[in-house]
């Protein structure tokens, strides 16, 4: 079975907890030891037992044994980790992780990724945090990441560039296309490197079915009396449920009752037309007893906004609420079949490569239909027992 880890990010993130909660989830000290090693920095590394809140979590602390430089250009720490001996997979993601930073840097500067340096991110810890999180990974055998909506924190934090709002500069352009919550924190809940590790590593999502092996708390610093500054993951064995194909999708939701009822079919073709996945209009009974319906609409998260749109221009809503959920989906195939009449498509459902759902194409269906001017249903029950036909 594959591993998988989840990342509870809604306390917020930084290398060092994550790091901390994969060996509190059982990985080894030593590996990251051996990975700093063959790096070539000097640094004493510790995995401290602690209390944050009422939870029980190791802090991983990066004690560098050497002077710093200022700051490290991005071809420095390419070199160091290309030139190491580190494993292939831990070079990929480590170096996938700091092109990801790189890449922000230079846009949030306006400057070539070439010559971007890190200040704070091209630190010994920094490094240490983002190497040994991929060591950890290799060693503990995971297969996929999936992590919650990051919470951000709000004020100010003083960095090399200065004071800056939180959240910094790049941790939003790190997080661009990932979920970011207000956690109404007066302090950081999220690093450049935390963010950086999840939104390169890992896919969003909530809590896959699994088996949980092992439960890891990473703890921050500071020990706040107000929360537990912690991160949170679940090492888990994926069941035979997570085996059927998921994505993502979002339910666009809202109700009216000051619409003409003849609009309904045009504004759901509309809707269609750009992209949903399905739309459905639900007759309800609203306040006041008034009749009205209840408009939904299933679509992927990238045409979120420009249906939404849809949904305001051409209905009387006032508001659209949203939700976030995955779906399990059979693979899709077509099949033709021929009917007396002309040839047929069959909509068939997959699963390990096992037809589970067979339908002929309606529209077909309905063309051949009118052609020959016969029944709907004469042409549907030939085409369907002509495609179970041809499985025998």
């Amino acid at each position: 079975m594959k591993k998988v880890l989840w990342i509870d990010a809604s306390s917020g993130v930084a290398g060092d907890m994550l790091c901390g909660a994969l060996l509190n989830a059982g990985g080894d000290l030593e590996r990251i030891k051996e990975a700093v090693s063959a790096l070539g920095i000097q640094a004493d590394l510790r995995a401290d037992l602690v209390k944050r809140g009422a939870f029980a979590a190791t802090h991983f602390v990066v004690q560098p044994l050497e002077k710093e430089p200022d700051h490290r250009h991005f071809s420095t720490i390419r070199t160091l980790i290309e030139q190491s001996e580190l494993s292939p997979q831990v070079k990929k993601q480590s170096m996938a992780v700091f092109e990801r930073i790189a890449h922000a840097e230079a846009t949030v500067h306006g400057i070539p990724v070439e010559k971007v340096h890190f200040h704070e991110v091209g630190a010994v810890d920094s490094i240490v945090d983002i190497v040994g999180f991929c060591v950890l990974l290799e060693s503990l055998g995971i297969d996929d990441i999936i992590a919650t909506p990051i919470a951000v924190g709000t004020g100010s934090i003083q960095s090399a560039h200065g004071a800056l709002s939180l959240p910094v500069p790049a941790v939003l352009q790190l997080c661009t296309g990932w979920t970011l919550t207000q956690s109404g924190r007066n302090k950081e809940q999220c690093t450049p490197t935390g963010a950086a590790l999840l939104t390169t590593l890992a896919k969003e999502g909530p809590l896959p079915p699994m088996q949980p092996l092992a439960l890891g708390h990473g703890a921050g610093t500071r020990n706040p009396q107000t929360h537990a500054n912690l991160t949170r993951v679940v090492v888990g064995e994926k069941t035979n449920q997570a085996h059927w194909n998921q994505d993502e999708i979002v339910s666009l939701e809202c109700q009216v009752d000051d619409i003409n009822p003849e609009i309904i079919p045009e504004l759901l073709s509309i809707l269609i037309s750009a992209g949903a996945l399905d739309v459905f209009a639900t007759p309800i009974l609203m306040k006041k007893g008034r009749p009205g319906f209840a408009l939904t609409t299933i679509c992927p998260p990238d045409l979120v906004e420009s249906l939404r749109g849809l949904l305001f221009e051409h209905s009387s809503t006032l508001g659209v609420r949203q939700q976030t959920q995955m779906r399990s989906v059979l693979e899709r195939k077509h099949q033709r079949v021929q009917t007396p009449w002309g040839e047929c498509r069959i909509k068939l459902g997959l699963h390990g490569g096992k037809i589970i759902n067979r339908a002929p194409e309606f529209e077909d269906c309905k063309i051949l239909s009118k052609q020959a001017n016969i029944p709907l249903k004469t042409v549907y029950a030939w085409a369907l027992a002509e495609s179970i036909k041809g499985e025998a």
